[in-house]
């Protein structure tokens, strides 16, 4: 049970399928054994459900780009009532919405919503931001404990820097059959082809074929808790700065994935992390010294995903949600 229970081996089978989000877990063994991580194909079954069943690793992410005819954004809005505002916004634009983050700061409440597109916001909601996403990084970590983290953020940038766009100057052209099926692929990315076309209805080769025109439009990560998800804090951190290739290069430090979204001049940032107040005394010196500007910053404490709720109600089979099957006497804890 020893390597099933080690951080370090989580850590280089969270960057192997990462690097490799289609490989089977017959492809990832003859890696792990290759470079001497695990000899033992059971072993690492044992330590994928392991990982899975902590929520040191979580089923694969699906962001697709920004095009002509698809647009990321993201609203920040005060309101006082979070679950009015879930009970009627929700429900009703339910096809519009990628999350909803419930968030607090000197003790009101906020709301971030992830749209793509324009939605109408409440009459009762003040929009305190409407931001259209011009890049989306997910920052995979690279740490084990929270001392190299605390330690990366004791340092300054040298150099300013800036970002790649992830926008495309053409419309997105999918039909109705590729939108069903990056709805099944966001449910687990790592699902079959044959199961792929069970839910579609058709052949594995057609889902496949669909699948191939998906991966062109999207950025795709497994995100990876070292300490297992419930460990962390999710902060969100908004503001101005010229060095913000310095602030990957910190987050890698971290021992949980962190998001990187550039909306014109503004970088914000979705921190998982188990050392908040450092983070936030470290973002407050950044400010004080002029690396950033104008910054925002709450912690969330509540989310909403539509396939998560999908998932509760029972819409999508839980044979099909996870990853690596566990069996039937353990369930995924959302």
């Amino acid at each position: 049970m020893g390597k099933v229970r080690d951080p370090s081996i989580h850590l280089q089978l969270g960057h192997l399928l990462n690097k490799y989000p289609h490989a089977s877990v017959d492809k990832i063994y003859k890696i792990t054994r290759r470079e001497k991580i695990i000899g033992s194909i059971n072993t690492l079954w044992s330590t994928l459900e392991y990982m899975e069943e902590n929520r040191i690793i979580d089923n694969p992410r699906c962001v697709i780009k920004t095009f002509k005819s698809y647009t990321n954004m993201h609203y920040v809005l005060k309101t006082e009532d979070y679950k009015e505002f879930i009970d009627d916004f929700f429900s009703n634009h339910k096809d519009s919405i990628d999350m909803i983050h419930c968030m607090n700061a000197y003790g009101e409440a906020y709301i971030y919503v992830k749209t793509h597109g324009e939605v109408p916001i409440p009459d009762y909601c003040h929009v305190l931001e409407q931001r259209t996403w011009n890049n989306f990084i997910p920052v995979l970590p690279h740490s084990l404990t929270k001392e190299n983290f605390e330690d990366a953020l004791r340092t300054e940038p040298e150099t300013e820097s800036t970002l790649n766009s992830f926008c495309v100057n053409e419309n997105l052209e999918w039909t109705d059959e590729i939108w069903e099926t990056f709805y099944w692929i966001s449910v687990n990315y790592r699902m079959t082809h044959t199961d792929l076309a069970r839910l579609l209805k058709t052949s594995p080769q057609t889902a496949y074929r669909r699948r191939m025109v998906i991966d062109k439009s999207v950025v795709v990560h497994y995100p990876i808790f070292i300490g297992g998800w419930r460990s962390y804090e999710f902060l969100f951190l908004s503001f101005e700065t010229d060095y913000p290739s310095f602030f990957i290069d910190v987050l890698k430090r971290n021992s949980g994935v962190s998001y990187v979204v550039k909306t014109g001049s503004t970088i914000t940032l979705f921190v998982n992390t188990t050392i908040p107040g450092i983070l936030e005394d470290a973002m407050d010196r950044y400010e004080e010294t002029g690396i950033i500007r104008r910054m925002r910053r709450m912690r969330m404490y509540h989310r909403v995903d539509p396939l998560l709720e999908d998932y509760k109600n029972g819409l999508i089979p839980e044979r099909y949600f996870w990853m690596f099957k566990i069996g039937s006497r353990k369930r995924k804890r959302i």
